[in-house]
């Protein structure tokens, strides 16, 4: 049975509530130390995180060589400057919220950015962590199921390289958390703060404002739409004014119209099964189960999980065909999906939440055996 409206879990059950607020302090132990683990094997550099290219680069590499966090180091020293460090300035900055904390939060003080890159991160996945903790419990599943996403492979690598789903999913989590308990203003706003992080928020709000839409709730849909939207529009305007758009970052937005037509874009055969295993195959899998669920309750498709994975997995197909050069923007665009499935599990197919946790749950292990990344 779905709440009030059909837009989230029973609210008529008392679920045990476990060890939801203990969820965030393993979440704190587990993170930290794999961050104290990094910094021990780089020389306690902080830069180790931004992931520059390095001199002795193998021929032919796609991965590790310099990534999205060194873009956000770059804006983050220095917001308002130089674009030089950055490939495609109307793009880095699109995603403006998390350089921009950081930058805040350092008061000025260049040296710190680094380390405020890591806080801002831990404080983000431990926030995360909390939320997904709340929302299972509130779908009578253990709380603990939360440090399957923590310890995914995709999460483990935008910690490692100080990337920005971290605080992205920890303002869509939080917001998903406002909606269902009908703090629909909260929420709206949590979303708009993080679609600004990453466009991955989008998913979030088109899947809850499409689960309320159908169930009647039309008003609240179209005020979360536009509320969640319209400060991301607006900042896309201004960044346009001030930088234009290339024709890279075009290509790099644009949706594809065949699912997963990047695949055959992916360098070696690893990568394809990496990929494979952990976010098309799953994406196609769970995407399927949650649309049958859907099509099955016509009459009331109002299930809000059930479109968040839909919406994960749709997301997955459709990625623009740049993003297929490199395998981890795919697992990373994958976490959403995690999160989804954990949720639409423990609320209506509980009989799969042991295959998502088998799945996802020991997949960061994979991170100890890439080059220069623990």
């Amino acid at each position: 049975m779905g709440s009030e409206r059909g837009l989230g879990p029973a609210v008529g059950e008392r679920p045990r509530v476990g060890g939801r607020c203990l969820v965030p302090l393993a979440a704190a132990g587990v993170l930290l130390a794999f961050l104290l683990r990094v910094l021990s094997t780089h020389d306690w550099d902080p830069l180790a995180f931004v992931l520059r290219t390095p001199p002795d680069l193998p021929a032919g590499q796609t991965w590790g060589i310099g990534y999205d966090g060194r873009f956000a180091y770059a804006i983050a020293a220095n917001p308002w400057g130089s674009t030089a460090d950055l490939d495609q300035p109307e793009l880095r900055y699109q995603r403006i919220l998390y350089p921009l904390v950081v930058k805040v939060l350092c008061l000025g003080n260049a040296a710190l950015v680094p380390w405020m890159l890591l806080a801002v991160n831990l404080g983000a996945s431990i926030a995360a962590a909390a939320a997904l903790a709340h929302l299972l419990v509130r779908r009578g599943a253990s709380p603990w199921l939360a440090l399957v996403l923590i310890l995914s492979l995709g999460f483990l690598l935008a910690l490692r390289m100080d990337l920005l789903e971290p605080m992205a999913l920890a303002f869509s989590l939080w917001a998903w958390h406002a909606l269902e308990r009908r703090r629909l203003a909260l929420g709206a706003m949590l979303l708009a703060l993080g679609a600004l992080a990453k466009e991955i928020t989008i998913v979030f709000t088109l899947s809850w404002v499409l689960a309320a839409w159908f169930g009647g709730r039309r008003r609240a849909a179209l005020g979360v739409l536009v509320t969640a939207m319209l400060p991301l529009a607006a900042w896309l305007l201004a960044v346009r004014a001030w930088f234009g758009s290339s024709a890279e970052t075009l290509a790099k937005t644009q949706l594809g119209w065949l699912p997963f037509a990047g695949l055959r874009d992916l360098a070696d055969p690893v990568s394809r099964g990496v990929v494979m295993i952990w976010v098309i195959g799953p994406a196609i899998l769970f995407g399927y189960l949650a649309a049958r669920d859907l099509v099955r309750g016509l009459r009331e498709p109002r299930s809000a999980d059930a479109w968040l994975v839909i919406g994960s997995a749709a997301l997955i197909s459709v990625l623009p065909q740049p993003s297929w050069v490199d395998p981890l923007a795919i697992i990373r665009f994958g976490l959403g999906l995690v999160a989804a499935v954990l949720l639409w599990s423990a609320s209506s197919r509980p009989r799969l939440l042991p295959l998502a946790t088998g799945l996802w749950a020991w997949s960061g292990l994979l991170l100890f055996v890439i080059p220069r990344m623990v």
